[in-house]
């Protein structure tokens, strides 16, 4: 009996750093950050940056329909969390206090320099919140991409702990990557280092959520564009309370910031920018160039 179990076991660890050994070298840098290595890719030129920031549990392979076109107008850069992509475990939580701040060490060590677009799938949405709050004054623009609302856990928290979302997005298309996308992750979905950093970020969603509710709901005056898996719905006997109460909560996102704007992308499912990458690009375009206009103003004369 235990001949055969170390047997498994020895194909079982041999078939894993199979696994590990097949997985392409990483296409950006590994730039040490707190005793660990993160994987940043940046391509195109210009200014301001676009800063790419994944879902959970996700990695810079989700915006491999987007970053190449952001590239053709600006400067873009994609990363992966620690545990996720090519980047290196970190032993501590994985809340926004620490993802905040992973992330302004990997730029500051890259040479990535402000002034920084964010862009934000899902819990990422979070994430590039609180990076904003920790460095307003670097953040000339955002992007929400089907953003989490931290006050979705207190509307249906079964649903949502469990990643359902609120019953609005019944038939939603699948999720598509290219098969050159989806065998790396395959590969990645199998390592132990994606296994524990995905049950480290999960076991943070709550100090993040909880992070999120106790900070300012208020963004800086940026150029802010909420994109949202969803039609716009009104009152009417067809529409669910759920769906009603998250079309308010996606039009919240956009209140945060004065210039912000909530965009209904219908026919999307919740990856919008590898279901509709060509709405993603273009809210992007948009705030980088509002960003550029509103950098080139001159300031406002003192006393008004």
């Amino acid at each position: 009996m235990f001949r055969i179990a170390a047997s498994v076991l020895a194909v079982q660890v041999v078939t894993a750093h199979v696994a590990l050994a097949q997985i392409p070298s990483a296409p950006g840098q590994l730039v040490a950050v707190g005793g660990s290595k993160l994987h940043i890719q940046c391509t195109g030129s210009g200014a301001p940056t676009v800063i790419l920031e994944a879902g959970f549990p996700g990695s810079s392979l989700d915006w491999v329909s987007v970053q190449p076109e952001v590239a053709k107008f600006t400067r873009v850069c994609s990363y992966d969390r620690a545990g996720f992509g090519w980047s290196e475990l970190k032993d501590s939580p994985r809340s926004t206090a620490e993802i905040s701040q992973d992330l302004q060490q990997l730029l500051t060590n890259s040479s990535v320099a402000p002034p920084y677009v964010m862009v934000g799938h899902s819990m990422g949405g979070l994430y590039v919140r609180g990076f904003t709050q920790r460095l307003p004054e670097t953040v000339i623009g955002m992007v929400l991409v089907d953003a989490t609302h931290e006050d979705q856990w207190d509307f249906e928290p079964k649903q949502y702990w469990e990643g359902q979302q609120l019953g609005i997005r019944p038939q939603q298309p699948p999720v598509e990557r290219p098969g050159s996308v989806m065998k790396i992750l395959g590969q990645m979905w199998a390592t132990e280092a994606w296994k524990t950093g995905e049950g480290r970020e999960r076991d943070s969603i709550a100090a993040t959520v909880s992070q999120a509710q106790k900070s300012s709901r208020r963004l800086p005056a940026i150029p802010l564009v909420v994109l949202s898996a969803m039609p716009e719905v009104g009152w009417n006997d067809q529409v669910s309370v759920a769906a009603l109460k998250a079309q308010q909560l996606q039009r919240e996102l956009a209140a945060m910031s004065p210039f912000g704007r909530w965009v209904p992308v219908a026919g999307s499912n919740h990856y919008i920018h590898l279901s509709q990458p060509a709405a993603v690009v273009e809210a992007i375009r948009q705030v980088v160039q509002a960003g550029r206009s509103m950098k080139s103003r001159p300031p406002e004369p003192s006393g008004r």
